[in-house]
């Protein structure tokens, strides 16, 4: 890891809104900032470019988002501003223009810098930014990191309904162009590297990122205990937002389901919608108080979408989907609840025996567990051994091993 030494790494987001309750905060400046506390690297700085809009929308509370930022960290983090805003199909047309209003401001955040400058970027346009940088200053010993998350084009659909579709293909071509221009890429489902080698063979520097979990300073030691604890409260979970990706008709079929077998459970959605209109208990806590959610729940819902399901969703699902949530609550040894068409978490609950995987009957309008019988699913044991496989396969999703792998790739750039 010398070389490291040498390096300076820019984390960088581009389009979306981030507060301290995202995954921008969570999952890239405060990996920044214990990067920089460890003196791995030349320098260490994040760069935010907020959308403009967004920031008008949110004028009451945006500058205090802002200073909470600050108050959290202690590396360096530069907060920028856009007219860019994804999911907006006039920023992936005129997606140039807005890099020509921008790069100034960045290029003045690394004229400074000597030595081979690393542009870790979150998104699809964060990338494309960076490559734009690399070519306009030459002289910059750029390196493009593409941290893709998830495949962007079967998104645009829904992001952008009638306009989305017919982008689709442009979509696609211009993922091809990142993909080949990249110094490397990196993509957090398995699924998703297959199916773009089969769209294209000589892609290369394509590699497999697990979703950062937690540290195991916040695993459970006993965890018999923990899981007696579990078992007595009997309480299920849903963490995290509610729309494209996973619904509420989905969550609420789930817990009337869990509800039907387990007569004392509780049910709690963790989000941060204070607005959600559901007969479900929901809280709303602190990304640094969710280790402590996840430890008491004798399991976590990724449960998608069920009905109305189309390509794009279907392709979603099976090829673009695991979720933050599921790698989270793994890293705790928490047995997961997932439905069977996000396929490449719902294979890794059935082989590795740490959960439940479901699957919907449309005519029934009910789901059934593949997994489990009536039985399984009342007995104490089998969720006693549903966790301990869970606490098993923790170290595969744990903050530690994710934030090695990512040196090792940027050691290798």
């Amino acid at each position: 890891m010398n070389s490291l030494k040498n390096k300076n790494i820019i984390f960088l987001s581009l389009g979306s809104y981030t507060t301290k309750k995202d995954l921008i905060y969570s999952q890239m400046v405060k990996f920044a900032d214990e990067l920089e506390s460890q003196n791995i690297f030349k320098s260490v700085k994040s760069i935010v470019v907020l959308p403009k809009l967004s920031t008008y929308r949110r004028y009451k509370t945006h500058k205090n988002n802002v200073n909470d930022f600050y108050n959290s960290i202690s590396s360096k983090l530069i907060f920028c501003y856009s007219w860019l805003l994804s999911g907006k199909m006039y920023s992936f047309i005129m997606k140039d223009f807005f890099y020509k209003l921008l790069k100034t401001k960045i290029y003045d955040e690394i004229d400074t810098l000597e030595g081979e400058i690393i542009f870790h970027c979150r998104s699809y346009y964060a990338t494309d930014f960076a490559l734009y940088l690399k070519k306009k200053y030459p002289n910059k010993n750029i390196k493009v990191v593409f941290d893709m998350r998830s495949l962007l084009p079967p998104e645009f659909p829904y992001t952008s309904k009638l306009f989305g579709k017919f982008l689709y293909v442009q979509g696609k071509e211009w993922e091809r162009k990142l993909l080949k221009s990249s110094d490397l890429s990196l993509v957090v489902t398995k699924n998703a590297i297959n199916l773009l080698h089969l769209e294209d063979s000589t892609y290369e520097n394509i590699n497999y990122i697990p979703i950062i979990g937690f540290s195991d300073r916040f695993k459970s030691i006993d965890k018999k205990s923990e899981f007696e604890n579990r078992w007595k409260n009997k309480s299920f979970g849903y963490v995290g937002s509610i729309g494209l990706w996973h619904n509420l008709e989905s969550i609420e079929l789930v817990e009337s389901t869990i509800n039907s077998f387990q007569k004392n459970s509780k049910f709690i959605i963790a989000t941060g919608n204070k607005h959600l209109d559901t007969y479900i208990d929901k809280v709303s806590i602190p990304n640094d108080e969710m280790p402590i959610f996840y430890k008491k729940q004798l399991a976590i819902v990724i449960p998608g979408v069920l009905k109305n399901i189309d390509y794009f969703k279907s392709l979603q699902m099976t090829s673009n989907l695991f979720s933050t949530k599921a790698s989270e609550a793994l890293s705790l040894g928490v047995p997961l609840i997932v439905n069977k068409q996000i396929s490449e978490l719902a294979n890794l609950v059935l082989e590795k025996k740490c959960g439940l995987v479901f699957e919907y009957d449309l005519e029934k309008d009910k789901i059934r567990f593949i997994n489990a019988t009536e039985n399984d699913l009342i007995s104490k044991d089998f969720w006693e051994s549903l966790t301990d496989n869970a606490f098993e396969l923790s170290k595969e999703f744990s903050k530690e091993r994710t934030e090695k792998m990512y040196l090792d790739y940027w050691n290798n750039i």
